[in-house]
């Protein structure tokens, strides 16, 4: 089946988690950045769990009806070689995720 022209995003539950987990393969400590894109109106609470235990980032604000990239600064020792795990919370509000990727490339447009 051609599913092309299908859309597909997680719709965020409030209470709920959605995690993703995910391997670094480079062993550089460097500033990295969660690029997301969303649409809502509503805010998310974003964690990152490895080897250095749980942080937490700033709450993070989506208020728009079009799907939308948001850029977040991930500091160097929340992303760590080996086994991560990023976790998505609605905090407030309904927020869909369509798609999200983590980066060194601070000029990253994701669309390109």
């Amino acid at each position: 089946s051609d599913f092309t022209h299908f859309t597909s995003y997680v719709s965020l539950v409030k209470n709920k988690e959605c995690a993703y987990n995910f391997g670094i393969r480079d062993s550089i400590s460097q500033l990295h950045y969660l690029c997301m894109k969303c649409k809502g109106d509503g805010t998310i609470n974003i964690s990152i769990k490895n080897e250095n235990g749980k942080t937490m980032l700033p709450k993070t604000n989506c208020k728009t009806t079009n799907w939308k990239w948001i850029k977040i600064s991930i500091p160097e020792k929340n992303i760590s070689s080996g086994n991560n795990t990023i976790t998505f919370q609605d905090a407030k509000g309904t927020v869909d995720i369509d798609k999200f990727v983590i980066t060194t490339n601070e000029k990253l447009n994701p669309d390109k």
